[in-house]
C-alpha cells in the first residue's frame, strides 16, 4: 500500500495512475477541491489542528468547534479498512500537509504494515500527536472486539 501526504495546493495537481482514495481534512466545512481521475472515493473530515488534550480542546468543544475525537478516528479507520485491499494508494490531505495529514498517514501506515513505517512521517513532517495517538488507541480498542 502506498501513502501520500499532500497539502491543498498539491492536491490540485496530484496524479496517480492506479485506483486511490482520498482522506481530506479541513478546519472548517469549506469548499474543498474535488479530486481527479482514478480517485475511487473521498472521506471529508473537519477538525482543528489541536495538538493535545486540555483546556484549549475543551474550550473549542464547548464553542462547537470541530475537535478530533474517537468517532472521527473510527470513521477514518472504517474508510481505510473498506478500501485498503481495493486501491493502490491512500492520499491524505490537509490545508498545508504538515501536521494533521501526516499524523493520519503515519497511523494508517503503521496499522497496515509495521511500527517502523511511521518513522518516515516523523522525520519529514510534524505529525499532530493527538490525531496520531487517538487513531492508534481507537484501532487497538477495535482489535479487542
Amino acid at each position: 500500500m502506498n501513502f501520500r501526504v499532500v497539502g491543498e495546493r498539491e492536491l490540485e495537481s496530484f496524479e496517480w495512475d492506479k485506483p486511490w482514495v482520498l482522506i481530506q481534512i479541513s478546519s472548517a466545512n469549506d469548499h474543498l477541491p474535488i479530486a481527479k481521475t482514478m480517485c475511487c472515493d473521498r472521506l471529508k473530515m473537519c477538525f482543528l489542528d489541536l495538538r493535545k488534550e486540555g483546556s484549549i480542546k475543551q474550550g473549542c468543544e464547548e464553542r462547537g468547534l470541530p475537535v478530533f475525537n474517537d468517532e472521527m478516528a473510527h470513521q477514518i479507520l472504517t474508510f481505510f479498512k473498506y478500501w485498503k485491499d481495493a486501491v493502490d494508494c491512500v492520499v491524505v490531505s490537509c490545508e498545508v500537509g504538515i501536521s494533521r495529514s501526516p499524523a493520519v498517514a503515519a497511523a494508517l501506515h503503521e496499522i497496515d504494515e509495521e511500527p517502523e513505517a511511521s518513522r518516515f512521517y516523523f522525520e519529514q513532517y510534524a505529525p499532530n500527536p493527538l490525531v496520531y495517538q487517538k487513531l492508534l488507541h481507537v484501532q487497538k480498542s477495535l482489535a479487542k472486539i
